[in-house]
């Protein structure tokens, strides 16, 4: 591990936020005085690193990181038998969605109109 990304990792695990603009760093969050020196002296590797985090996350990543699932794949015209909506989330329930607009859910089956990212199909009951 680099100098550059222990001290990212600190900073991390202290709750400071930082995050890189061009050729300028940004912190949120309470940092020392021999953080900024730090700053200063490991900016050029600080912002290659996080331009490189930037560039390596993916949307599998973020739903990781998040503890979430996407719904992806469905049919145009695909509604809801509540209110008609086509907007679909997952809903709390393992492995059901839930319609945005209304909140409506529905169970799972396997079926070609749904699949998440983790593989599991869904199908609408309208």
């Amino acid at each position: 591990m680099t100098p550059a990304a222990a001290f990212l990792g600190d900073l991390r695990a202290r709750g400071v936020a930082l995050r890189g603009e061009g050729d300028r760093l940004y912190a949120r969050g309470v940092l020392t005085t021999q953080d900024r020196t730090q700053l200063v002296g490991l900016k050029p590797e600080l912002l290659a690193t996080l331009r490189a985090e930037a560039a390596a996350i993916t949307v599998a990543e973020v739903a990781r990181l998040f503890d979430a699932r996407m719904v992806s794949g469905t049919r145009m015209g695909l509604r809801c038998g509540v209110c008609g909506g086509g907007e679909w989330r997952p809903a709390a329930q393992a492995g059901w969605v839930e319609c945005r607009p209304c909140a409506a859910k529905y169970p799972p089956r396997a079926a070609p109109e749904w699949r998440d990212a983790a593989g599991v199909d869904y199908a609408v009951l309208c």
